[in-house]
């Protein structure tokens, strides 16, 4: 192999190293905390209709499951939605997290959390966060992100996003917050958290 080749071949695969450096460092920085967490090709909007993505619980006492479900009104419930534009064929997966905040002084196995999907005005529960009874988890029950701070963030929702209608998509969700009934220590206590968009490339 010629001199001139080699040295071709070195500056080709050092230029194909540096692009794949550059792309991995592109996806681990594009980060954004306040509502989409990773952009993908494909764009994400994200709203609550508190215009904050932070929830906190703004009643401090132990509740049935069936009281924490039944929560309503400003305060109790956050409500969110998850859209974006899709031509035929694609998709993009994605989850919806929950990040405890450091003034949390409540854990998450004192905590249940509970998401219903809202269609055409009805609620209707997921089942990531309570099983096929009715029976709601507790945050310490939920499956821990592997995105988001370890020990703090837990997935409350996965889902898929796809051409639905005309190249859209969108689902609007509500999550409620209550402390758990067995919760004997609970005077004085808050509990917040920051709810999150990831997409999974």
């Amino acid at each position: 192999m010629s001199k001139k080749r080699q040295v071709i071949i070195s500056v080709l695969a050092l230029l194909s190293l540096t692009l794949v450096t550059t792309g991995v460092s592109y996806s681990l920085l594009d980060y954004d905390p306040s509502g989409v967490n990773y952009k993908s090709r494909l764009i994400y909007n994200y709203s609550n209709y508190q215009n904050t993505s932070e929830f906190s619980i703004s009643n401090v006492v132990p509740m049935s499951d069936q009281d924490g479900k039944n929560l309503s009104g400003d305060g109790n419930v956050f409500e969110f939605s998850v859209s974006g534009s899709f031509s035929e064929g694609e998709f993009q997966p994605y989850q919806v997290i929950v990040t405890k905040s450091d003034n949390s002084t409540l854990s998450f196995d004192e905590v249940k959390l509970y998401v219903t999907e809202v269609v055409g005005g009805k609620e209707y529960p997921v089942l990531d966060t309570s099983d096929q009874s009715g029976n709601v988890f507790k945050g310490s029950q939920l499956k821990e992100s592997s995105v988001l701070p370890i020990g703090s963030s837990r997935t409350v929702h996965n889902d898929i996003a796809y051409n639905m209608y005309n190249h859209n998509f969108k689902r609007v969700f509500r999550l409620r917050m209550w402390v758990s009934e067995d919760t004997k220590q609970f005077q004085g206590k808050n509990f917040s958290v920051n709810v999150s968009i990831v997409t999974e490339d």
